[in-house]
C-alpha cells in the first residue's frame, strides 16, 4: 500500500454562509489553491476521570473539547493570495475595467467574518482509493510574512481556526478551479519604502497582521465544538533589520516618530504586491557589535491606531483576477 505523501495531496476551498454550516459538493465550485505547508488540524482533549475506585488501576479518559486550528504557508501569488487576504480583511476594493485589476484589501474598524469549507485530499491513501478531510468554518485570523533576499519564492503564512473535521467520502470538487496566472515573487525583488524613499539599508522586513478572533468554547451549545467566534482587536506588528549606516532608525525610536513602510514586489506594470504598514512606531534599541563583521540592528515596531478612516494595514493586488467571489 502506497504511503501519502505532502507533494500528492490537494487542497480545495470554497467561502461558507456562516461559520457552522459547510457548503456541499460540485464540481468547477471549489477553488484549488497552492500551499507549501498546511498544519490546520483537528484535536481533541482526553483528561482522565477523577471517579475514586478503590484501586491502582488508570481511570477512565474522558473526551473534552474538540479544536481545528493551525496554519498554512503558502506561495505569495500575486492572485492566490487574494483569496487568502480575502478571507483575512473580507471583500477588497476593486478598480478596472478588464486586465489588470486592482484590488485593496484593508483592516477594517467593523470587520466582517468569513468562513470556508475546505477538504484536504490525499490520493494515494486507502489504496488509491484516497482519504479526504472535509473542513468546515474555516476562517483566517492572521497574516505574516518574512521578506529577504535571496532566491527563494516569496512565502506568506495565514493563522487557520474552524468549526469542525470529518473524514469524508470523496473530494468535494473533483474539477476545482485554479488560478492559472499566478505568478510569485522571488525573494530579492522585494523592497522596502520608509515613507516615500526605499530604505537601502534594510536587510530584512517582518511583517505580522492579527485579527484577534477566537473560538468561543464557553458558551453552552451542547457540542464539543466552538460555539462561534469572538470577535478581537486587530494587531500590526514587524520587524526591520537594516545594517549600521546611519542613525535614521535609532533616532525615529527615540523620538518615537510616526513611521509608515511599504514592502513593494513588482514584476511589472499589471502584476505586483504592495503591503503598506500605517503609523508604525519603533521599540527603542541598541546598536549591538557582534564581532568585526558588518553591525546590523533590528528594530521591532508595532502600528497605533490610524487616523479616521484610515487602516493599519494595506495590501494591494495588481492582476488579472477580476474578483474573489466563490467560483461558480
Amino acid at each position: 500500500m502506497a504511503n501519502a505523501r505532502g507533494d500528492r495531496a490537494i487542497w480545495t476551498m470554497r467561502r461558507q454562509a456562516d461559520f457552522t454550516t459547510a457548503e456541499a459538493a460540485g464540481d468547477g465550485e471549489y477553488y484549488k489553491l497552492p500551499f507549501y505547508s498546511i498544519n490546520a488540524a483537528a484535536a481533541e482533549e482526553l483528561s482522565p476521570d477523577d471517579t475514586l475506585t478503590g484501586d491502582a488501576l488508570p481511570p477512565d479518559a474522558i473526551p473534552g473539547l474538540r479544536s481545528l486550528s493551525g496554519d498554512a504557508e503558502v506561495p505569495l501569488g500575486l492572485a492566490s493570495l487574494g483569496w487568502h487576504l480575502r478571507g483575512l480583511f473580507g471583500a477588497p476594493a476593486t478598480t478596472g475595467a478588464g486586465d489588470p485589476y486592482t484590488h485593496v484589501f484593508t483592516a477594517k474598524a467593523a470587520p466582517a467574518l468569513a468562513h470556508h469549507t475546505a477538504c484536504i485530499t490525499h490520493p494515494q491513501a486507502a489504496a488509491g482509493a484516497g482519504v479526504h478531510f472535509h473542513q468546515t468554518g474555516i476562517t483566517h485570523t492572521e497574516f505574516s510574512l518574512s521578506a529577504r533576499k535571496d532566491g527563494q519564492r516569496a512565502r506568506a503564512r495565514f493563522g487557520l481556526i474552524g468549526f469542525s473535521e470529518t473524514k469524508g467520502g470523496a473530494a468535494l470538487d473533483t474539477t476545482p478551479v485554479e488560478f492559472a496566472d499566478d505568478p510569485t515573487p522571488i525573494g530579492f525583488q522585494g523592497v522596502l519604502f520608509r515613507g516615500a524613499s526605499q530604505d537601502a539599508a534594510v536587510t530584512a522586513a517582518e511583517f505580522r497582521v492579527a485579527s484577534g478572533v477566537t473560538p468561543d468554547q464557553e458558551t453552552l451549545n451542547g457540542l464539543a465544538t466552538p460555539a462561534g467566534l469572538d470577535e478581537g482587536k486587530w494587531e500590526v506588528t514587524g520587524s526591520l533589520t537594516a545594517r549600521f549606516r546611519d542613525a535614521a532608525l535609532y533616532d525615529a525610536a527615540e523620538a518615537g516618530t510616526l513611521q509608515n513602510f511599504e514592502l513593494r514586489y513588482i514584476l511589472s506594470a499589471s502584476r505586483s504586491a504592495v503591503f503598506r504598514v500605517h503609523n508604525a512606531r519603533l521599540e527603542r534599541t541598541g546598536i549591538p557589535i557582534q564581532g568585526g563583521d558588518v553591525i546590523s540592528a533590528t528594530f521591532n515596531f508595532r502600528a497605533g491606531r490610524p487616523g479616521s478612516g484610515d487602516s493599519p494595514f494595506t495590501a494591494t493586488l495588481k492582476n488579472g483576477v477580476a474578483n474573489y467571489d466563490n467560483p461558480a
